[in-house]
């Protein structure tokens, strides 16, 4: 139902905001929405100063392959699917 979807997506705002691990959604390279912890682990203060920046920017050099690989993975993933990586990132 309709309440239960708001409530659903209300909770999972709540949970991605309030985590200490930096958390991001992406979608062709490019970052949708990221927490707080994401901000200051990249050395940012706001998602405005953020968002122009492609996430293969913030992304080591030696993980290249992995974005690569996950990319040509998402786009043949329903684009409600969730996944998770973990990957070296540079900071500002």
């Amino acid at each position: 139902s309709e309440l239960a979807l708001k409530r659903s997506e209300a909770m999972f705002r709540s949970l991605f905001e309030a985590s200490n691990f930096a958390k991001a959604i992406i979608r062709n390279n490019q970052l949708i929405q990221v927490n707080d912890a994401m901000l200051q682990l990249f050395g940012y203060s706001r998602f405005e100063d953020l968002h122009h920046v492609g996430f293969s920017e913030l992304t080591s050099p030696e993980y290249a392959h992995i974005l690569n690989t996950t990319q040509e993975a998402d786009a043949h993933t329903p684009s409600n699917t969730i996944s998770s990586y973990e990957i070296t990132g540079i900071k500002k």
